[in-house]
């Protein structure tokens, strides 16, 4: 009920009674299942959600990092095909093969990341998937009507590579110290914050988009020299409606940035470093016998 709100709000408003009302409801069921879940924890039951995952260090922190990645990420996703579509004047089909090398750079550095998480860990991983994806977000607050397609192409593969380094290492290091028990609870809550998230997202740039676009629509006719056409006027009022999206979705990149330096991880290197020692102390003492 609650990411039908959220969806629903970037249809009718943040103000719209039934939008307000389905998320009172919603988070008020949601306070209903935690306490329903707690009493059957306490009962020694096995609970739907199991909230006392959010106990451990690794879960917590990784969970809280992710949820602006996802904000970011889903949000942006619906804005860019509107750009191009509405406002460049591209066919579906077009926009789909300009935005298909981002889907495929993001498959290989889903894998080259899985191999960079064994070898330096996840959390230097997600922070230079964070990097990118700054960078791409930030690049894309200055996108306007005549912004070459071959810069947007580039912008779009960066944020591919953001994508395959950052969501898959943060989810490494929230399972990481969970018991094998406890996984498939663990992956459960892990989606559902990752779907709010991913709704909230959605829902707080579309109604930023729309309220802006009324606001800078005005803007640019108030100090117009000459009244401008209806089409155009209206166009440059989206895009720099998108402009003030992105730039929120860069602000929650740097909090998402700023979670992960905090996120709990044991290093691998010092791991093996560890193992290694140890290996090369036995076999020493061996030789000393």
């Amino acid at each position: 009920m609650v990411l039908y709100a959220l969806s629903q709000a970037s249809v009718d408003g943040w103000t719209n009674l039934s939008v307000l009302g389905l998320l009172g409801l919603g988070l008020l069921l949601l306070a209903l299942f935690g306490i329903v879940e707690m009493h059957l924890i306490g009962r020694g039951k096995q609970p739907l959600l199991d909230v006392r995952l959010f106990t451990n260090a690794a879960f917590s922190s990784a969970t809280a990092a992710s949820m602006p990645v996802y904000f970011a990420t889903y949000g942006g996703l619906l804005l860019i095909p509107v750009y191009l579509q509405d406002l460049r004047g591209l066919s579906a089909l077009s926009a789909g093969l300009l935005l298909l090398p981002q889907g495929l750079i993001m498959m290989v550095t889903l894998a080259i990341g899985g191999i960079l998480v064994d070898r330096i860990g996840g959390k230097v991983v997600a922070i230079l998937g964070l990097l990118c994806f700054g960078f791409s977000s930030w690049q894309l607050s200055f996108l306007t009507l005549s912004t070459p397609f071959w810069w947007l192409q580039v912008l779009l593969m960066f944020r591919g590579t953001a994508m395959g380094l950052v969501i898959s290492p943060l989810q490494v290091i929230a399972l990481s110290k969970i018991r094998e028990g406890q996984m498939p609870l663990a992956s459960a809550l892990s989606n559902v914050v990752g779907a709010v998230a991913s709704s909230l997202g959605i829902a707080v740039l579309v109604t930023v988009v729309q309220s802006r676009t009324a606001d800078h629509a005005r803007q640019l006719a108030e100090h117009a020299l000459q009244k401008p056409s209806v089409g155009l006027l209206q166009q440059q009022a989206s895009v720099l409606a998108m402009q003030d999206a992105f730039v929120i979705t860069t602000i929650m990149v740097g909090v998402a940035l700023l979670a992960t330096l905090f996120v709990r991880e044991k290093h691998p290197l010092r791991r093996h470093a560890v193992n290694t020692t140890a290996s090369v102390n036995g076999e020493s003492g061996e030789e000393d016998g």
